[in-house]
């Protein structure tokens, strides 16, 4: 770390903090994923994902990409399966 290049000083700090927030944010759009397809997509009605996205906005992640992962989550179809026996 040590040197006259700033860059070369500061990119090991950064790249070590956005590996962080990426973990983070990947984390999260994980449980709201699990938490629409258990409950739905409304907070108001799904108590786990309200706490999932209260979680969310203290640690700071995007507003972005936890619609996005809402958005994700809800468009999941279930699938039904019909098994026939001739």
């Amino acid at each position: 770390m040590a040197g006259h290049s700033k860059w070369q000083n500061v990119k090991h700090i950064k790249a070590e903090k956005d590996r962080q927030k990426n973990l983070l944010c990947n984390k999260y759009v994980y449980l709201i994923g699990i938490a629409v397809r258990e409950g739905g997509p409304d907070p108001k009605l799904n108590i786990k994902l309200s706490n999932i996205l209260e979680q969310a906005k203290k640690n700071n992640v995007p507003s972005s990409t936890v619609e996005n992962a809402l958005k994700r989550g809800g468009n999941k179809k279930k699938q039904i399966w019909i098994c026939r026996n001739t």
